[in-house]
């Protein structure tokens, strides 16, 4: 193709298409049978354009044999009857558009994007061109535009597809939810390989370093990706592991490109957290090329953050022994509940700050050979993510964490309860304690995530009936935390609590000047170190077989997964040293900081660096000295093979298949001696899934299917573990059975003129859950061990709305249902019935986008109602077993305007309403933990070529 100074010539139709798009600003949309046709065809760029665009149109359709005609704003294109064109593969029209350009079906593929604008409308290329090879409907969202609409990672830009809620941590999205599941049970495949990833939590409160099988979307920053597809039915010649849905994201998409040639799309950001004292800043770039049967791509970012986290915290309530704590000012029934240990007090009163330093890196290239009998592609994936963490905290820490002191070596005045106020449910909504024990905890570590993986996948057509498909990946991702140092601050002081007005942020009342040294006394100092590394290998080889309007599938693949973790700590050094006078307690000045970032008060820290140059310095605390605690290893392989058939008649298509799977878990304490012997699970998945079209755009499909997701890893631990709360031991169990799904489901989509309706109802029995029993003594005390013992039945509804109100105004309305209640059981010790971990009832969505040739603006909403985090049956006896998170919010706002063709400027604001996330403890859900990461924004120039 060459340029001239007022004329346009291009030597193929994709090429005239995509000049044609980029100058007049209207995005150009393909029926699933137009192909490219060479030919040379010339048109003139003048201020007119866009009203000669009929005739220009009329011209190209003549040129290349197509049908062509511009519906509000948009150029559609069909193939002619009697048209000669080769067999290349074109793009899908966007599911809005297809009754309207040639009435052609593509029901294995439904678009999600918020408006049918494309890239092009603002200097990118970018069709909407994923495509299932399953009997169920994918949802494919188009992530290269993220770069006009920031966002922190992938979790935050799949909040766009209906019924997808996301946890956040830091401010940021972190693990996501789908039909009411958390991400424990969400199957992801990075092109193609499934895949995990970990990098810890930036509340400690939060950590992940047990592992369970969520993935950790902070590792993966947006700007390296092209593509994400969603299925949440599941037909067995998918992958296998995801109850809740399958994902797949794509760092490269070949097709992407049309013609020979390179895009070059380059940013460079500040990004500000509201609460934290610095800028941050963010580079990135994605160079494409086509040239021949060849595509190359090579994308690289690096991002710098700092983020800010605080709030009051209460960890956990607690029904506690008060000792010897003067009560006798109190009423004769609150002593007697006192007495009997009926009073729950809150653990912790806790003033808290997280501060995280993050640093992220991350690189993908691509390699693609594309030709008529052969395709392959060879992708690879690096990212790092580095957070420098520092934390205070002032809190109570008496009898049970709470405000009353213990009496030992270092005190013996016992504190005297003045007042308590208790509620409905005997919490203590009000207490003033004269001498309160209070504790100030400063705390540093670092913790390092590498992720990587390398896939090689393609497809050979042997002949007309016959097509080869291969896939071969590894990936490995290590977690390092060298260094966890904390120091704990002593002191007394008389002390009010009121919770009475407002539970986000008690009134704590001090009547001491806390920020001054004297106050405080050196009380102990914890050391951990840990390392997580987590490797997976898999292959894949599967033929299919096309005859008219049958095809069968036959599938062989392998998988091997490996968890390895490390973990050693010492906590309480220094505390007899401390008491007994050995080591000077006084917090000196080269100890002493202030600990003045909390909105509410300030209040006595310690320098780290200082404390560990002189209290460390003949401690290097080696893995051989320290406490090693929950390490050992997980190797899981997994066998399949499976057939599928198609059929497809008139508006009729069926598809029947069945999968065999062998499951074999080897689990090895850190010694890498094997725990038990290893254990072997058979699986037979059956799927039968129907699509009816009962007219042009309405579509009917009805899903039956099996799944399973494996347990998480947390439950296997080997080696046997002191619960004080119930005076026994707990062991994880080699020998669990995955967790197993059967589902049915109902799903219509019905599109009409500009909207778009689609309605699922679904049920599904989960059998193999965990609960508890007891398998006999250890060290003289009850040993219990995790069972596959429960079912519960998940019941939902989707509905998902779209409507393009004009050619530049859409919107998206998404509403997500789910429930499900189990039993949970702890041996004869607990019973006790709540939702599903990680289930939420409620999911709602909504965006609104407005695109014009030169700016556009999106606001989106996401809201996830409360649920259960987890049920720590330990706590049985001591506090409430369940704790979870309350409904949460978040608004994002974003706007792009573009000042030429090549250069773009980005605004964006997450967090607009600047909502708090907020835990609880107890089926009352009194407050647990109240965090504020405060409002994000972001400024971003983006160059186009």
């Amino acid at each position: 193709m060459s340029w001239a100074a007022s004329k346009i010539t291009a030597d193929n139709l994709f090429a005239s298409l995509r000049m044609l798009s980029q100058h007049s600003q209207i995005p150009v949309f393909f029926s699933p049978e137009v192909a490219n046709v060479d030919g040379e065809f010339s048109f003139v760029v003048d201020d007119n354009l866009s009203q000669s665009l009929t005739s220009v149109v009329a011209r190209l359709a003549q040129t290349y044999q197509v049908k062509v005609e511009v519906v509000e704003d948009s150029i559609l294109v069909a193939k002619q009857p009697d048209a000669k064109l080769h067999t290349q593969q074109p793009k899908t029209i966007p599911k809005q558009l297809q009754k309207k350009a040639s009435g052609q079906r593509t029901e294995e593929l439904i678009v999600s994007a918020p408006a049918i604008q494309t890239r092009i409308n603002r200097g990118f290329q970018s069709y909407d061109n994923a495509e299932s090879n399953y009997g169920v409907r994918v949802e494919s969202l188009e992530v290269a535009n993220a770069t006009s609409y920031p966002v922190n990672n992938l979790a935050e830009s799949l909040l766009t597809v209906p019924g997808v809620a996301a946890s956040f941590d830091g401010g940021e999205g972190r693990q996501i939810a789908l039909r009411g599941l958390g991400g424990d049970f969400v199957y992801i495949a990075l092109n193609g390989m499934q895949t995990l990833a970990v990098h810890g939590s930036s509340l400690d409160s939060r950590e992940q370093n047990e592992r369970a099988l969520a993935f950790d979307f902070n590792v993966l920053p947006t700007e390296l990706f092209e593509q994400i597809n969603i299925s949440r039915d599941y037909a067995v010649t998918q992958d296998s592991g995801g109850i809740a849905a399958n994902i797949n994201v794509f760092s490269s998409v070949s097709d992407e490109l049309r013609v020979d040639g390179w895009q070059f799309n380059a940013f460079v950001e500040n990004n500000y957290h509201q609460l934290a004292d610095k800028v941050g800043s963010s580079v990135a770039f994605n160079w494409q090329a086509n040239y021949g049967d060849w595509f190359y791509a090579l994308s690289a970012s690096y991002k710098q953050k700092h983020t800010q986290e605080q709030g009051f915290n209460t960890y956990r309530w607690r029904n506690i022994n008060i000792a010897d704590t003067d009560i006798s000012q109190l009423a004769t029934d609150t002593q007697e509940l006192l007495q009997q240990q009926q009073v729950y007090f809150p653990r912790g009163n806790r003033y808290s700050v997280w501060y995280n330093q993050i640093k992220q890196a991350g690189f993908t290239a691509a390699l693609h050979y594309l030709s008529p009998k052969l395709q392959h592609k060879l992708d690879v994936v690096v990212s790092q993510l580095s957070n420098q963490k520092s934390e205070d905290h002032l809190a109570t820490r008496g009898i049970g964490s709470s405000a009353l002191a213990k009496v030992d070596q270092t005190n013996s005045q016992v504190s005297k309860l003045l007042d308590l106020q208790l509620d409905e449910f005997n919490f203590a909504n009000y207490a003033r304690v004269e001498h309160a024990q209070l504790a100030s905890e400063s705390r540093q570590l670092k913790k390092d995530s590498q992720f990587s993986q390398l896939t090689w996948a393609g497809e050979s057509h042997l002949n007309q009936q016959w097509t080869l498909h291969w896939l071969a990946g590894t990936a490995r991702n290590i977690l390092k935390i060298p260094h966890d140092h904390k120091v704990y601050l002593k002191t007394y002081a008389d002390f009010v609590s009121d919770y009475r007005y407002n539970t986000d942020y008690p009134r704590n009342t001090y009547f001491a000047d806390l920020t001054q040294a004297p106050q405080w006394q050196l009380d102990e100092v914890d050391v951990q170190s840990s390392r997580y590394k987590l490797t997976q290998k898999q292959f894949k080889l599967a033929v299919d077989y096309q005859q008219q309007q049958q095809k069968w599938t036959f599938a062989a693949q392998t998988k091997s997964f490996a968890d390895r973790r490390l973990v050693y700590q010492q906590g309480d050094l220094f505390k007899s040293e401390f008491a007994q006078g050995v080591i000077d307690n006084q917090v000196t000045d080269p100890y002493y900081r202030l600990a003045n970032k909390h909105k509410e008060l300030e209040w006595a820290g310690v320098n780290l660096q200082q404390i560990k140059a002189d209290l460390l310095p003949d401690h290097a605390f080696s893995d051989s000295e320290l406490n090693q605690v929950q390490s050992y290893s997980l190797e899981r392989k997994q066998y399949a093979a499976w057939v599928g058939y198609q059929h497809q008649q008139d508006d009729l298509t069926v598809n029947l298949a069945a999968r065999h799977e062998q499951l074999v878990t080897d689990i090895r304490d850190a010694s890498n001696v094997r725990a038990t012997t290893p254990a072997q699970h058979k699986l037979m998945l059956l799927s039968a899934n129907l699509l009816y079209q009962l007219d042009e755009g309405w579509q009917l499909r009805l899903v039956a299917s099996q799944n399973y997701t494996p347990v998480q890893t947390k439950y296997y631990v080997p080696t046997p573990s002191l619960i004080s709360g119930i005076d026994g031991y707990l062991v994880g169990n080699s020998q669990l059975a995955p967790y197993k799904s059967n589902q049915i489901a109902l799903q219509s989509n019905l599109t009409v003129d500009d909207s778009y309706l689609s309605v699922a109802l679904y049920n599904k029995r989960l059998d193999n859950l965990i609960n508890y029993q007891q398998i006999g003594f250890y060290a003289d005390k009850p040993l219990y061990q995790s069972v596959n013992a429960e079912h519960a039945w998940l019941t939902g509804l989707d509905v998902s709305w779209q409507q393009q109100w004009s050619p530049q105004f859409s919107s998206q309305l998404s509403y997500s249902f789910a429930d499900a209640a189990r039993t949970h059981k702890f041996a004869d010790i607990a019973e006790y019935c709540a939702q599903l971990e990680g289930l939420s009832k409620h999911i709602v969505s909504m965006t609104l986008d407005y695109q014009y040739k030169n700016w556009g603006a999106r606001l989106a909403a996401n809201y996830r109602s409360g649920y259960v985090d987890q049920i720590k049956f330990e706590r049985a006896k001591l506090d409430q077993i369940e704790s979870g998170y309350l409904a949460y919010a978040r608004m994002n706002a974003s706007a792009f305007y573009k000042v030429s063709r090549e250069l773009e400027v980005n605004f964006g604001v997450q967090n607009l309403a600047n909502q708090y996330y907020r835990e609880y403890a107890g089926k009352h859900q009194h407050l647990y933990n109240t965090t504020e990461t405060g409002r994000q924004f972001y400024l971003r120039w983006v160059l186009m070529l």
